[in-house]
């Protein structure tokens, strides 16, 4: 888990324009430890504030392992599904059936 120190020394570093793998580096912390507090700082920003539209291939149990944190993860889920709308839409994405369907039909000629 990362301590509030750090916490703050990566939204300091990432204002004033260093990269995440620099601020990575100087911290002594994984690159996706980086980029789950910045994405979290940008989610908590916009949390009651204005609207995010966030798509995902990934279930929610899924975020722990690719955020590296699973306190980070669920507290990024939190915010996105209070007073939201979670459409859950299966099957085949529409772009690969589409090509799926040109690619077919021109080996049928």
């Amino acid at each position: 888990m990362i301590t509030i120190e750090k916490w703050a020394a990566i939204r300091q570093l990432n204002e004033q324009g260093y990269g995440k793998r620099t601020i990575a580096r100087m911290l002594g912390v994984s690159r996706s430890t980086v980029k789950a507090n910045l994405f979290f700082q940008l989610v908590s920003k916009r949390y009651k504030v204005s609207s995010i539209i966030l798509t995902s291939n990934r279930t929610f149990d899924e975020w722990g392992s690719i955020f590296g944190d699973e306190v980070i993860a669920a507290a990024i889920i939190d915010r996105l599904v209070h007073h939201s709308h979670i459409f859950n839409i299966n099957g085949r994405s529409f772009r690969v059936k589409d090509k799926l369907g040109k690619d077919h039909d021109k080996k049928c000629l």
